[in-house]
C-alpha cells in the first residue's frame, strides 16, 4: 500500500484522528475531527493537517479539496487547554527550524501556497485561528446561521500569527473594528463585506453549493488552476 493510500486509510479509519481525509471522485474532504472542543486546533490536529495537505499536493487523484468542520462548529481557534498548550510548548523546544518552531504559520503557509483550488465549508461558526484557516480558502460558503468572531481580544490575547491572513485581504479599518471588538459577524455581513462566496439557507444547501462548487473547479485543466493562484495570491 502506498504512504498516500495508508494516510487516507489512518485519517478515514481511526476515530480518535483529529483530521479525517476522504477521497471520492477526485474530491478530498478535510474534515477537523475534535467536535468536543468545537475543533480547536491543537499540536496534534495541526501535525495531521500538514501532512494531508502536503500528501494531497503530490497527488494527481485530487483535483480539488474541501475543508470543514465536525458537529456544532468549524473550528474554534487555538486550544487554550492545559494538556495542548504542554504539547505546543513541547514541539516548540524540539525544533531547530524556524519553521518547525511555529507550526501554525507553517501550516498556514503550506495551505496559502497549495496549488489546487480549497473550498472551506463553515459548516458552523470560526474563531480566532479558525478564521484564519477560513480566509485561505479559493471559494468560501457557509450556511445563514453561521457567524465568525475574532475572540482573542476577550481573552487577553493578540490575533498576531493571523492577522499576516486576514488584514491583506479584509483591509486594515474593518480588522481593527472586528479584532479590538471581539463581537460576532454574521455570515451574510461577511458576504457583503467581500470574503465569503455565498451564504447558503441552511445546512443542507451548503452541501449541494459545495459539490455545484467542486464540480465547476474540476472541469478546469489543473496546470492552469496552479499557475493562476501562484500568480493572484492574497497578499
Amino acid at each position: 500500500q502506498s504512504t498516500w493510500g495508508a494516510l487516507v486509510c489512518k485519517m478515514s479509519a481511526e476515530i480518535e484522528s483529529q483530521v479525517l481525509l476522504a477521497v471520492e471522485n477526485g474530491v478530498a474532504t478535510v474534515t477537523l475531527n475534535r467536535p468536543e472542543r468545537g475543533n480547536s486546533l491543537t499540536a496534534t490536529m495541526i501535525e495531521q493537517l500538514d501532512a494531508a495537505f502536503a500528501s494531497m499536493e503530490q497527488q494527481i487523484e485530487v483535483q480539488v479539496v474541501v475543508l470543514t468542520g465536525r458537529g456544532k462548529f468549524f473550528c474554534t481557534g487555538m486550544d487554550l487547554g492545559v494538556a495542548n498548550q504542554s504539547s505546543m510548548r513541547s514541539t516548540l523546544s524540539s525544533s531547530s527550524s524556524a519553521a518547525a518552531s511555529q507550526p501554525l504559520v507553517a501550516l498556514f503557509e503550506r495551505i496559502r501556497s497549495f496549488p489546487k483550488p480549497l473550498i472551506v465549508a463553515l459548516n458552523g461558526p470560526a474563531l480566532g485561528g479558525g478564521i484564519g484557516l477560513l480566509f485561505l480558502g479559493d471559494m468560501r460558503l457557509a450556511h445563514s446561521e453561521v457567524f465568525c468572531a475574532f475572540s482573542e481580544v476577550k481573552r487577553g490575547l493578540v490575533p498576531a500569527l493571523i492577522s499576516a491572513f486576514i488584514v491583506p485581504q479584509l483591509g486594515p479599518f474593518f480588522s481593527r473594528e472586528l479584532m479590538l471588538s471581539g463581537r460576532r459577524v454574521s455570515a451574510q455581513r461577511l458576504f457583503e463585506m467581500g470574503v465569503l462566496s455565498a451564504v447558503l439557507p441552511e445546512p443542507a444547501a451548503l452541501a449541494k453549493a459545495v459539490a455545484a462548487a467542486a464540480a465547476e473547479f474540476k472541469s478546469s485543466a489543473p496546470h492552469a488552476m496552479a499557475a493562476t493562484k501562484a500568480l493572484v495570491g492574497f497578499d
